[in-house]
């Protein structure tokens, strides 16, 4: 089987997997439903005539079940392939080819297996997903694999490279399709990078949450407010006070959901600015 690294063009790797399938014709289909177009069209893509969007290639990414590194490739090919500018080409090609170089790293392993705790930790915080299948394997114990990308709504190939990747951090452990955490902690400190990894994460998962067509009921609006700077210190304290209460509260319960909270305070203008305009 191919693999999406050694592809140097996104059209070569889509008729790879199509070829992979032993019935073409089913193939053909089962790819223009994912990409949600109609069979002639996906046959002017084939035939080079027009480019998928880059919306229609990670719908194929999902479809296909590739990894992270795998999509991120993938797309970085259909951006390549798609850039109107020799600049913007360029630019692609290079990340292109770091990729495919990580990749041929990766398969050749030199001496005994030592994990970069660091990279490991960044890769961790980085996407939302460790940390809610971390909490998941915490609350629901020896929870099924299927469970698992069910209820987080997660493809495949995502899931199961980060289930893996915890399994080798020793944060999880897994007796078949079965899932629980074991003793060891991922805490970070307050004033780590990690942190600011981790809730740029997340606020990345809210937001494609609240850009959605349909708001979800339980997502709240942001409030914009004028105060003193005594308010805003007072609602800082309150702020606080409220999140750690909610620390003691809180303890996992296997038969209830995992919930995000996310508590913003920012100063929007500076001390001393003179704001333009009348207040409506």
């Amino acid at each position: 089987m191919k693999s999406v690294f050694d592809c140097k063009e996104s059209l070569i790797f889509l008729k790879t997997k199509i070829d992979e399938s032993q019935e073409l014709r089913g193939s053909r289909s089962r790819i223009a439903i994912a990409l949600g177009c109609h069979r002639s069209h996906l046959t002017h893509v084939l035939q080079g005539k027009v480019y998928l969007t880059m919306e229609q290639g990670e719908r194929l990414c999902a479809h296909w079940h590739l990894s992270e590194e795998e999509t991120c490739y993938f797309l970085d090919l259909l951006a390549r392939d798609r850039a109107g500018t020799r600049e913007l080409k360029s630019f692609y090609e290079e990340r292109l080819k770091s990729a495919r170089n990580e990749a041929k790293g990766k398969q050749k392993p030199i001496g005994p297996s030592v994990f970069d705790e660091e990279r490991l930790g960044i890769k961790h915080f980085s996407k939302w997903w460790y940390s809610a299948l971390l909490l998941a394997c915490s609350s629901w114990k020896d929870t099924l694999r299927a469970t698992l990308i069910r209820r987080l709504k997660l493809t495949e190939g995502v899931a199961d490279e980060a289930l893996a990747t915890m399994v080798r951090q020793g944060l999880l452990h897994h007796k078949g399709e079965k899932y629980s955490s074991t003793k060891k902690s991922m805490a970070i400190d307050p004033h780590s990078e990690f942190t600011k990894v981790n809730a740029m994460a997340w606020r990345s998962w809210l937001m494609s949450k609240t850009s959605a067509p349909n708001l979800p009921p339980e997502t709240q609006y942001t409030g914009l407010y004028s105060l003193s700077e005594d308010q805003a210190n007072r609602i800082r304290n309150l702020i606080f006070d409220f999140v750690h209460l909610v620390r003691q509260e809180v303890v996992p319960r296997p038969e209830e959901e995992i919930f995000l909270m996310t508590l913003d305070f920012w100063r929007v203008a500076e001390k001393n600015e003179k704001l333009t305009g009348e207040p409506k």
